[in-house]
């Protein structure tokens, strides 16, 4: 009799295998081992996500396979393999699902409907088609294709040395694309194999989903749902920042495409090697090769072609002989006259060389900026030890009490990134009217910062109070301190996150405005009369001047 594994609700697995394949979480770096604020200040948090650890993971993935069977109405066996083909979007396979006429038999390969199966119930024993071996416990799916248990087994085991692509694992029966459920693996392979594949079909609900990924930080095991998927700074539960969308640390205000393209130039510095070599050469005039000159002498040999030409004007050097007449090229009107004038050439080495230091200029700050992440950090987790020891001197206070000097730590090291990232933008900003403007908050979120700095920076236990005992006690002073360093933080923060906020959208404000005054003067030029700004008379569009006070009519200049 032909063994049935379609999956039913109640038959749960047991569970094993997960938590032996997963990898170790880390303890929380917080006191009150709660992320502050949500996950983070606003600065960083951006949009809406979800932390999900292990047990929401497993909850989750359950919960879709119960939505799809009661919705789609079909076996737990269907629904599984559904969700795999889907990448465990349950939204885009309810869509297709509804649209296709019998989306089941045009993924798998068969029809779940005309009752077709392969009818071995009469046949005893059963001749597997593999082996040809007599079975009397043949195994089946709803696909209706039979095997030994045996042949099952081994092809099972040879499967899961596939690793996580053994979730894709498919009916033993060439061309059907029935995909093997969990309760079948369970059931023939060994322990040690189950595991893995338990492990891998866990896993996969994070890997293969576009709106699920795993925090990216060592040793970590929680992942994030983010549906819009979008750039945006996550603030995972293990205290590692990081952008959903390229797996990096957290770079607001900068999007992906750009830090890969500022990380690529100053990293590998390609453009800036071009931009050397054609300060520093030039090209052979007839094979283009790049020269580089290590001697006095101003006739040069071309070492790819061996063209000889003068260094100076780039002529042929024959031209330059006594023979010819014509003498060396230090006439200015010669030259000229030739064609030989480089002033094209000398234009473009000097936006060339105004371009390095230009980059040199923004490549410094960003980097040490960068560094000082690093010692923000450093001065978070000393922080974080004068407070545990303060704690154990005087346990009458706990962690909340001076939560708050973590979280102006904390926003100094998000605070800090941000205007990091602030200089590779700037370094690509075209716009002169955004430059102008960009340069302006730039400024201004640097003097926030140092000024919130300056207060992380200080001793905060002189503000503790000692009795006579050597007890520590919070009195007036601390609690003056407290609010005064609240008071800066919530500034810094809410200024911070809103200009940020502008500068990840573009400056759109800059260029509305810009839009206005190109507005108003093509309004201007298209006018009949001016009104005098003196007087408020209205004078003909022809005439300079107004015709009672004498006022020159004022000009609106606008560069498209």
């Amino acid at each position: 009799m032909v063994e049935s594994l379609a999956r039913s609700d109640s038959q749960m697995s047991d569970g094993m295998g997960w938590d032996d394949y997963e990898y170790e979480s880390v303890p929380d770096l917080t006191l009150d081992h709660q992320m502050s604020r949500d996950f983070g200040p606003k600065l960083t948090r951006g949009f809406s996500f979800t932390i999900l650890d292990k047990v929401e993971i497993e909850s989750k993935q359950d919960q879709y396979i119960s939505q799809i069977r009661e919705t789609l109405e079909v076996s737990d066996c269907i629904a599984r393999s559904l969700l795999i083909r889907f990448l465990w979007d349950k939204e885009k396979l309810i869509q297709k699902y509804y649209d296709s006429e019998d989306l089941v038999k045009e993924l798998f390969n068969y029809d779940r409907h005309c009752g077709m199966k392969i009818d071995v119930s009469s046949q005893a024993p059963y001749l597997c088609p593999v082996c040809y071996m007599d079975t009397n416990n043949p195994i089946s799916m709803e696909c209706g294709h039979a095997f030994c248990d045996e042949c099952y087994r081994e092809y099972l085991q040879s499967q899961i040395l596939l690793g996580p692509d053994s979730i894709n694992t498919t009916c033993a029966q060439s061309g059907c694309k029935l995909i093997i459920p969990e309760n079948l693996f369970q059931k023939l392979c060994t322990k040690e194999g189950y595991q893995k594949y338990y492990y891998y079909f866990k896993k996969s609900f994070i890997d293969i989903n576009k709106t699920t990924k795993w925090c990216p930080a060592p040793n970590c095991s929680y992942a994030v749902e983010y549906p819009s998927m979008k750039s945006t700074d996550v603030v995972c539960k293990c205290g590692n920042d990081w952008c959903f969308k390229c797996l990096r640390k957290a770079h607001r205000p900068i999007d992906c495409e750009l830090l890969v393209k500022w990380c690529d130039r100053i990293d590998l510095g390609q453009d800036d090697t071009d931009i050397w070599i054609k300060l520093n050469t030039k090209q052979c005039p007839k094979c283009k090769a790049s020269i580089q000159k290590n001697q006095g002498c101003m006739h040069m040999t071309c070492s790819q072609c061996r063209y000889e030409f003068c260094w100076l004007c780039l002529g042929d050097y024959r031209n330059h002989t006594a023979e010819t007449g014509r003498g060396l090229c230090n006439s200015f009107e010669d030259v000229v006259a030739v064609g030989r004038g480089k002033q094209d050439e000398m234009e473009e080495k000097m936006k060339l060389d105004f371009m390095l230091k230009k980059l040199d200029h923004y490549k410094t700050r960003y980097t040490e900026h960068y560094k000082a992440i690093s010692f923000a950090q450093k001065k978070k987790l000393e922080i974080q030890n004068q407070i545990k020891n303060c704690i154990e001197i005087n346990n009458k206070y706990g962690p909340r009490d001076f939560v708050f000097l973590e979280e102006i730590a904390e926003l100094v090291i998000r605070a800090r990134r941000a205007l990091t990232y602030t200089y590779p933008m700037r370094f690509y900003l075209e716009s002169p009217a955004k430059q102008i403007f960009f340069d302006f908050i730039q400024s201004d979120l640097e003097t926030s910062l140092e000024k919130l700095n300056k207060r992380n920076e200080e001793d905060w236990q002189l503000h503790l109070e000692v009795d006579g005992y050597g007890a520590i006690h919070l009195g007036e002073r601390f609690f003056k301190y407290k609010q005064d360093v609240n008071n800066l933080r919530s500034a810094v923060e809410t200024h911070f996150s809103k200009v940020i906020n502008q500068i990840e959208a573009g400056l759109p404000d800059i260029q509305d405005e810009i839009d206005k005054v190109l507005g108003e003067a093509d309004n201007f030029h298209k006018a009949t009369q001016w009104t005098c700004p003196t007087c408020t008379t209205i004078n003909p569009i022809a005439h300079e001047t107004c015709n009672i006070c004498r006022t020159k009519q004022p000009k609106i200049v606008a560069k498209r």
